[in-house]
C-alpha cells in the first residue's frame, strides 16, 4: 500500500450500493488513513495528480453515483492533506458512470 505515494495515476473501481461504497470500497479507503502524507510525515507530496473513478450501479440516473463521487473527492482531499484549492494537488480528473447494470456481462 505504501507504492500509492510513488504512483503516477490511482484508479478506483467500486460497485455502487444503496448509492453508496462497497463495505470492501470503505476498508480499503480506511485502510490508506495511516499512508496520508501528513500522518507520515512526509516533506513531500505523493506523485500522482490524477484519479478517475468507475463505477457500476444498478440504478438508472447519475444521481445514484454523486455519493460514490463525493467519497472519493473527500478522500483527495484528505490525502493530499488540504481542504482548499491548490492547482498542484491530485483531483479527480475522470469518472465513469456504469448506470442501470443489474446483470454480470453488462459493462
Amino acid at each position: 500500500m505504501k507504492k500509492i505515494h510513488e504512483t503516477d495515476v490511482v484508479v478506483f473501481a467500486a460497485s455502487v450500493y444503496f448509492g453508496g461504497v462497497s463495505g470492501q470500497m470503505q476498508t480499503l479507503l480506511d485502510r490508506t488513513y495511516p499512508l496520508f502524507p501528513w500522518k507520515l510525515n512526509l516533506e513531500q507530496r505523493h506523485r500522482f495528480q490524477n484519479v478517475y473513478l468507475l463505477t457500476a450501479s444498478s440504478g438508472e440516473s447519475k444521481e445514484f453515483t454523486d455519493n460514490v463521487i463525493k467519497k472519493i473527492e473527500d478522500w483527495i482531499k484528505h490525502f493530499s492533506g488540504v481542504w482548499i484549492k491548490c492547482p498542484e494537488c491530485a483531483k479527480l480528473a475522470g469518472v465513469i458512470r456504469g448506470l442501470g447494470v443489474h446483470e454480470a456481462g453488462e459493462i
